[in-house]
């Protein structure tokens, strides 16, 4: 996949308006969870409508499938891009509209690819891949307890750290132990994931899980491997978010991305996520 797409076996990947403003938009849309962890709503893609959408902030540009690009027609060339993976080549289209509630492309250049192995772990289709291109054009909060993606919420976070970065990737400061860390805001991936490389000498305060199992990590180039860790506690920014169980990995992003890991959303205790983007925060509680 585009942009981040570190696929982990413990994240195994992977309606109607609720209601609607004056001018007639949604103001909160139904979304699906699989496997506790990853996002799934309903968007339209030009004229196809009903088309299931993977939500991504680890992602940019968006993807969609090569199925949907054949019904669209379209027609596009290859060009290299730079993911955290290292610099791929992928087939780039002109998507010429997409919908998802207050989200809006239009004219958007996009890449096509093969999203049939999300899609059979998933056990349904999957259209598109959205990214922060499309995530970043309207702020929004993630209720996780009532499956809801709210625009424009007049609830306010309890907690709130500001963007380090809002392109190409959404980065916060993260702080374990007396280390501080950037880490990459990514929806795909359930919880907490650091790179060895980016850490040098292991923190003290990372006590590994002996009882857990270690894991692998599947990327655009290669398999790589991880271990379980639990640290007694985590900030973002001056803000805690308490005990967290963390994977390391013996890899590395692209050089050219200035973060040591990702922070995942799922499973770090968060129940509500705000994208504050006219102000360049992110919230939580």
């Amino acid at each position: 996949m585009t942009g981040i797409r570190w696929t982990v076996l413990w994240c195994a990947l992977l309606g109607s308006l609720s209601s609607l403003s004056a001018d007639g938009q949604s103001t909160e849309i139904p979304f699906k969870l699989y496997n506790e962890n990853l996002i799934v709503v309903k968007g339209s893609i030009g004229p196809i409508g009903d088309v299931n959408v993977l939500l991504d902030t680890g992602t940019n540009p968006t993807a969609i499938s090569r199925d949907l690009a054949t019904r669209l027609n379209l027609n596009g060339a290859i060009e290299a891009l730079l993911s955290a993976n290292g610099r791929i080549d992928v087939e780039s289209v002109i998507l010429p509209r997409m919908d998802v509630g207050r989200l809006h492309l239009t004219s958007a250049r996009v890449v096509v690819q093969d999203l049939s192995f999300i899609q059979h772990r998933l056990g349904i289709s999957i259209g598109v891949v959205a990214g922060l291109d499309l995530l970043s054009t309207a702020s929004f909060m993630i209720d996780y307890r009532k499956r809801t993606i709210v625009f424009s919420p007049s609830e306010a976070p309890r907690k709130s750290v500001q963007f380090e970065t809002q392109k190409p990737y959404l980065t916060v400061k993260a702080h374990l132990g007396g280390r501080e860390l950037r880490l990459l805001v990514d929806s795909a991936t359930p919880g907490l994931l650091l790179f060895t490389s980016r850490l040098g000498s292991f923190p003290a305060e990372l006590e590994q899980l002996v009882n857990g199992q270690d894991a692998r990590m599947f990327t655009a180039t290669g398999t790589m491997h991880a271990r379980w860790f639990q640290i007694s506690q985590v900030r973002l920014g001056t803000q805690s978010i308490g005990s967290q169980v963390i994977l390391v990995a013996d890899g590395d992003p692209d050089p050219g991305y200035e973060f040591d890991g990702l922070l995942g959303l799922a499973k770090t205790g968060f129940q509500k996520i705000w994208f504050d983007f006219a102000h360049g925060l992110f919230g939580w509680s």
